[in-house]
């Protein structure tokens, strides 16, 4: 990924103990992070209006970030606790058959699963490569009519093998693409943009903490996924008092 700005001033924010290489399972949480976590800790220990709401903006702040680093329109972006979070509301909301590796983190197996079974509504059609990398080609000899969309890890967790989303976009076709990419955030160049739906967190390598979950939905995913995991916040009108939209 590329580092924009002062270089030494981005190599002098790791502060962590020498010799800390498991950033693919977390990330120790930056300086400027702490710094403002601290400071919005004290702000929101006011009870100030004017304090909550400066804190409440940080959210609209972090929907920007996260678009310029996935190249999408911020109003695609949505902030979820966790990266399972946001890939449950796609494949909760999908109909019809979603192919997918056996292989996966379980992020995605056990949404696939517990939707087939709880909704009746999708299918998961498993995919079992022989060396657990999901390639193009793989994808291309398992696609039938009846898939309507297809999961993928942007990194694999025990190989460190990337998938080619350009590359699997151009065998699937117009089906929906549905990406885990908490591998790959903030280390990984990739074109999300060939994504319908791209989860990830930023405990890992954007160094943010637990609970900075994002997720975005293309118009195409909105279009065709069905909401089901919903709350008020997610209706289009504002709050719904007296009705239930």
């Amino acid at each position: 990924m590329t580092v924009t700005g002062d270089i030494t001033t981005y190599i002098e924010s790791f502060d962590s103990e020498p010799g800390y290489l498991d950033w693919a399972a977390f990330g120790p949480l930056s300086p400027v992070v702490r710094s403002e976590v601290h400071a919005d800790a004290e702000l929101l220990g006011t009870g100030r209006r004017s304090s909550v709401d400066l804190v409440n903006e940080h959210v609209d702040q972090s929907r920007s970030h996260a678009a310029s680093v996935l190249g999408v329109p911020a109003e695609q972006i949505v902030i979820q606790p966790s990266t399972s979070h946001g890939l449950q509301q796609a494949i909760y909301g999908l109909s019809g058959t979603l192919l997918l590796s056996r292989a996966e983190y379980p992020a995605l197996t056990i949404a696939a699963a517990r939707a087939e079974a709880s909704l009746g509504t999708m299918r998961a059609a498993w995919l079992e490569p022989g060396n657990g990398f999901v390639t193009p080609d793989v994808v291309r000899e398992a696609l039938t009519d009846e898939v309507t969309a297809v999961a993928v890890s942007l990194v694999d967790f025990r190989t460190g093998y990337r998938v080619d989303l350009s590359a699997l976009r151009d065998v699937i076709g117009d089906r929906l693409l549905i990406v885990d990419a908490i591998q790959g955030l903030g280390i990984v160049d990739a074109d999300y943009g060939a994504a319908d739906v791209v989860c990830a967190n930023g405990y890992k390598w954007l160094r943010a903490g637990r609970g900075t979950g994002v997720a975005t939905y293309s118009p195409r995913a909105v279009d065709r996924l069905t909401p089901v995991l919903s709350g008020y916040a997610g209706v289009a009108d504002g709050l719904p008092v007296d009705e239930v939209p």
